[in-house]
């Protein structure tokens, strides 16, 4: 990459597990539901750990000290090509050079400041400079700019589940119920920074849906179909040090059909 990176290769692993089960219900010496009673579940869990490798720029060493003098460069130009001037002190303006806030005034009715001597900060910092510098991670390489190669990984959780039970109450009357559930856990994207730098969030979304069915045969030519459903959606995401964010949606829906089966 020309700064003298080499990246190892991130970690990637998949899991995929679950299984079915159903039947008529049975119960020795209870209930013999053949023929009568019937229930299905459903289970599956998808992992996933997605490795990453993200480049972004901190503080050198020296800048760590104050020291920014290596982003200075040529005096900035105006459209006539000439130096721009700070009305502060009359010196030529800088590429990259910062600037002291403390100093600020208004000179000719143009608000300016006066550069850091050498684009050099004096030290010491502030007490929450230094805290902030305490939680930067160390540059792994010599480079000022993409001198940060940060490999790590996004988990991915994905849990599914399904219930239902079936009940012939007469050979034309029929009834169910059904309950699925879907739980996505994963990291909004790839982590760029250690915590609590980075900016990024836990998302969690999870799907709640039941439902409760009525078939009856009318004659040999019409079926009518009954349906009630109740979905409810929580969708939570937090961040470090943060209170989680959510929101939850519930939506019930009724269907009722009338089915012509003539040939």
């Amino acid at each position: 990459m020309g700064s003298g990176y080499y990246a190892p290769k991130p970690l990637d692993r998949k899991n995929d597990c679950g299984g079915t089960f159903g039947g008529p219900v049975w119960i020795p010496k209870v209930y013999n539901g053949h023929d009568i009673t019937f229930f299905f579940f459903s289970w599956e869990q998808y992992r996933q750990t997605l490795g990453s490798t993200n480049i972004s720029t901190i503080p050198t060493a020296a800048e760590r000290q104050g020291d920014f003098s290596t982003l200075l460069g040529p005096p900035l130009l105006d459209s006539s090509g000439n130096p721009v001037i700070n009305p502060c002190d009359g010196t030529p303006i800088l590429q990259g050079q910062i600037f002291d806030p403390s100093t600020t005034k208004t000179v000719g009715g143009v608000e300016c400041r006066t550069a850091f001597p050498r684009n050099k900060i004096p030290t010491p910092f502030s007490n929450v400079a230094q805290k902030i510098i305490a939680l930067t991670p160390q540059p792994t390489n010599s480079g000022y700019l993409n001198n940060f190669l940060y490999v790590t990984s996004n988990p991915i959780l994905d849990t599914a589940m399904a219930v239902r039970i079936d009940e012939n109450l007469t050979s034309k009357s029929h009834h169910f119920f059904s309950y699925n559930s879907r739980d996505q856990e994963a990291l909004a994207s790839s982590p760029t920074l250690p915590n609590p730098l980075d900016t990024n969030y836990f998302h969690s979304f999870f799907t709640h849906y039941m439902r409760v069915g009525w078939d009856y045969i009318i004659s040999p030519a019409a079926l009518n179909h009954l349906n009630v459903g109740f979905n409810r959606i929580y969708s939570n995401s937090s961040i470090t040090s943060n209170n989680p964010v959510s929101a939850t949606c519930r939506t019930v829906s009724v269907v009722v059909l009338i089915r012509d089966v003539r040939s």
